[in-house]
């Protein structure tokens, strides 16, 4: 199933490479790096992200976006345009949700395999690999340590027809780059620009995604993030 959403064209352009800014000290071993980067997460009950997303293919669209997640499994999305125009807004709970875009009085239910398709271009990108992308931190539980790479530790596990590659950074226990396989498309994340937030996680200022399939790519400029906030639940409920 795939949605279509009308959004405004802009060229978005960001560089540089990875720098975890975070440095933490003591044992460096695999299992300790691990334990370390989980902890931050242990009492992160609700989040909100907002700041600018990009996707591209041979076009490019950008727009603000609010992402809120509610433990444990619930996420709400908040698609703006210029002068704070909401362009669309939807929920997944679990594995299904709604999408819909108030302007058009257009509403469809969606799952978490669905694709999101940008305005009349075929730029679309996988509901559930954006979510694990930005929420890295809910995959995990299965990762095993595989290998290292420089600095790099690496953690991987093979969930039914999906693979997941995790590589963490070993001096800052914060992740890298996320590799997600499956059989219609490999999906490379790459984390940039940490920063902590006292004792409750560690977040990356810019997540950027490389699909090497459909070849968009999408990177989120994330200027603000909340722990804990208090979510209204009408966050994941439709409007129209």
């Amino acid at each position: 199933m795939v949605f279509r959403l009308a959004l405004l064209l802009f060229v978005f352009v960001l560089a540089c490479g990875p720098r975890p800014e975070i440095q933490v000290k003591g044992d460096k071993s695999p299992q300790a790096v691990w334990d370390r980067y989980s902890a931050r997460f242990n009492d992160v009950n609700s989040l909100a992200f907002s700041g600018s997303f990009a996707i591209s293919k041979n076009e490019t669209h950008e727009f603000k976006l609010q992402i809120l997640y509610s433990s444990p499994d619930s996420f709400a999305f908040l698609a703006e345009g210029t002068l704070g125009v909401d362009l669309a807004r939807g929920a997944i709970i679990g594995d299904s949700g709604f999408w819909e875009i108030p302007r058009e009085n257009y509403i469809e239910h969606l799952n978490r395999d669905d694709q999101i398709l940008f305005g009349e271009s075929e730029i679309a990108i996988d509901i559930g690999k954006l979510l694990d992308a930005i929420f890295y931190f809910k995959s995990g539980e299965d990762l095993t340590y595989t290998g290292r790479d420089g600095s790099r530790y690496i953690y991987a596990d093979n969930e039914g027809n999906q693979s997941r590659t995790i590589e963490i950074n070993r001096d800052s226990a914060t992740p890298v780059r996320q590799i997600i396989i499956d059989p219609a498309d490999t999906v490379n994340i790459e984390y940039y620009d940490w920063n902590s937030n006292n004792d409750n996680g560690a977040f990356p200022g810019r997540i950027k995604v490389y699909s090497s399939v459909s070849k968009v790519r999408a990177e989120y400029h994330i200027k603000k993030v909340k722990v804990n906030p208090t979510i209204r639940e009408s966050n994941f409920l439709p409007k129209l």
